[in-house]
């Protein structure tokens, strides 16, 4: 899930090198706005729950030898391991609880899966992803509607606009920053006063 790999498809690259050269040399500059979670920046997403479980927890062994394949087996391993526990979420002020949390800063997620569809680079504020429901079936639900692009329609994933989250519950409860670990609960994510400047085509 490296945030590269991410932000490439998210501005039009992909893998495509010929096209990253094109931008270079003839791309526009767009100003993004990182977000930041418990004074960490992030360019694209963070999370809190079971999504930051899998991050924490992926070996870089694997990682380093099958890239996003050593998030897919640890992802497989959780669904069957990991407790979820509910987690207090405040959207700009607005109360809800949730099993897992993805504050969105860009429509993309792991690669070219889109997660948050009205997420943009160039604008303020975040989607965020809450997750209602727990257990195994339920994780094998989201992961198919994020690899069918649908996950934001299902019924128990709630997506708010906000400038500031704050994500309460289990100390021990893992955050992720574009797909790195990231602390833990609990988590305060706004919007970085500093912006970034990224050429896109």
């Amino acid at each position: 899930m490296g945030t590269a790999n991410v932000l490439a498809h998210e501005i039009g690259i992909g893998r495509d090198m010929a096209a990253a050269a094109r931008a270079v040399l003839q791309g526009r500059v767009l100003r993004t706005f990182p977000g930041v979670v418990n004074g960490r920046r992030f360019v694209m997403f963070a999370g809190a729950g079971f999504d930051a479980h899998v991050v924490e927890n992926v070996r870089l062994g694997l990682k380093r030898i099958s890239g996003k394949f050593a998030y897919l087996w640890e992802f497989a391993r959780s669904a069957v391991r990991y407790p979820f526990q509910p987690l207090q979420v405040e959207v700009d002020g607005k109360a809800r609880e949730a099993y897992s949390v993805v504050v969105c800063n860009g429509a993309r997620y792991s690669g070219n899966h889109v997660l948050a569809a009205r997420a943009r680079l160039g604008k303020k504020g975040f989607q965020v992803c809450l997750f209602h429901r727990r257990g195994f079936v339920n994780v094998l639900r989201y992961g198919l509607g994020l690899l069918l692009g649908r996950v934001h329609t299902l019924r128990d994933v709630e997506i708010l606009e906000g400038f500031r989250v704050r994500i309460l519950g289990p100390d021990r409860v893992a955050v992720q920053a574009d797909g790195e670990p990231a602390g833990r609960l609990p988590a305060e994510i706004t919007v970085s006063e500093e912006p970034l400047d990224i050429i896109v085509p």
